[in-house]
C-alpha cells in the first residue's frame, strides 16, 4: 500500500520498491528518447565493439533491493516532491556539463538520512568497480596502457561520497573533462559524464570509445 500511486496509472501490488522507484523516476523525465544506458549500447552494438560490466545483473538487482529496505522506502514516499526536485536539479546540471552542480543533491544531511541508501548504491559498488578497473594489489586491471576504453557509469558515481573520480585521483590519475553532453538524449535515466584519464603528468586530449565500460 504504501508504494500506491508511486507510478500514476500502474497497480504496484507485489512489485519490489527498487524497481517501483525506478519505475517511478522514469516518469519524471522529459517523454520521449532513450537513456544513456540504450544510447551507449546502441553506439557500441553499432561500431561492434566488445560491451564489458562492471557488475553481474544479479549483482546490480542485490545493490538495488538493498538500498530500499522499508524504512528508508517509507521515508523517500513522504519527502518525494524534494527528491523530484534534486533529480532535476542533478539532470539539469548534466546537461549544462555542470559537475558541481550534480553532486550538489547529494547534500550532508541527505546522505546522513539516507545512509543505507548512499551506501549500498554508491560507495559499495564504487569500491567494486574500482578494483576491476585498477586493483590496489597492483594487478592488473581493465584500465591499462595497451586498452582503450571508454567507461560509462550513472552520474551519481562521479559526485556522491567516495565517487569514482576522486577515487581515480587517489590512485594517481589525471582526470579532465572533455566537453558538455551535447549531443546525448536530455531523457537520460541515468547521466554519465565523459572524461580523459591518464597517470602521466599531462592528461590525453581525447577519450576514445573503442571498448565501452558499463
Amino acid at each position: 500500500m504504501l508504494l500506491q500511486g508511486l507510478v500514476p496509472g500502474q497497480s504496484l501490488d507485489g512489485v519490489r520498491p527498487w524497481v517501483a522507484f525506478t519505475q517511478a523516476s522514469l516518469t519524471w523525465l522529459p517523454k520521449g528518447g532513450t537513456s544513456l544506458d540504450g544510447f551507449f549500447l546502441g553506439e557500441a552494438r553499432a561500431r561492434k565493439l566488445p560491451v564489458i560490466n562492471l557488475e553481474t545483473p544479479a549483482e546490480q538487482f542485490d545493490a538495488l533491493d538493498a538500498a530500499h529496505p522499508p524504512d528508508v522506502v517509507k521515508m523517500a514516499v513522504g519527502e518525494l516532491d524534494a527528491i523530484k526536485a534534486r533529480h532535476r536539479a542533478s539532470v539539469d546540471a548534466y546537461l549544462a556539463g555542470d559537475p558541481e552542480g550534480m553532486g550538489a543533491s547529494d547534500d550532508p544531511s541527505v546522505v546522513a538520512r539516507y545512509k543505507v541508501h548512499y551506501d549500498h548504491l554508491f560507495t559499495r559498488r564504487n569500491a567494486a568497480w574500482l578494483e576491476k578497473l585498477v586493483p590496489s594489489d597492483g594487478s592488473v586491471g581493465l584500465v591499462r596502457p595497451d586498452a582503450d576504453l571508454f567507461i560509462a557509469v550513472g552520474a551519481g558515481h562521479l559526485t556522491s561520497v567516495d565517487n569514482l573520480v576522486t577515487a581515480l585521483r587517489a590512485r594517481g590519475f589525471t582526470l579532465t573533462r572533455l566537453g558538455t553532453p551535447e549531443a546525448a538524449p536530455a531523457s537520460s535515466s541515468s547521466a554519465a559524464a565523459v572524461s580523459s584519464a591518464s597517470r602521466d603528468p599531462a592528461p590525453s586530449a581525447e577519450a576514445s570509445a573503442r571498448a565501452p565500460v558499463r
